[in-house]
């Protein structure tokens, strides 16, 4: 990143080897940077996974101050998600019970 910093600073022509060289470091940024954004979804979606198992897990279940956890409750498709995303629950968390 220091080189592409460098050279931005110049003012003289720059040689076509410093340009190519530039070029795939910052073609190795994005491709660094587009696993990072693969990696954060795969994390959210196990994350979104594992809440809707634990909240499956203990509908009906009694808290520590004696209040329910609400049972399941029928979910249509066509609905809006109960996550509060906006989307339809077949396109959101709807998708990551079926997948499974």
């Amino acid at each position: 990143m220091s080189a592409y910093v460098e050279l931005l600073g110049r003012d003289q022509t720059v040689e076509t080897n410093e340009l190519d060289k530039t070029r795939a470091m910052l073609l190795e940024i994005v491709a660094t940077v587009e696993r990072l954004i693969t990696d954060l979804m795969a994390m959210s979606d196990a994350v979104r996974r594992e809440a809707i198992d634990t909240f499956t897990a203990n509908a009906g279940r009694p808290t520590d101050d004696g209040a329910r956890i609400a049972g399941q409750v029928k979910i249509g498709r066509n609905t809006a998600c109960p996550c509060g995303s906006g989307k339809k629950y077949k396109k959101c968390c709807g998708v990551a019970s079926t997948v499974q």
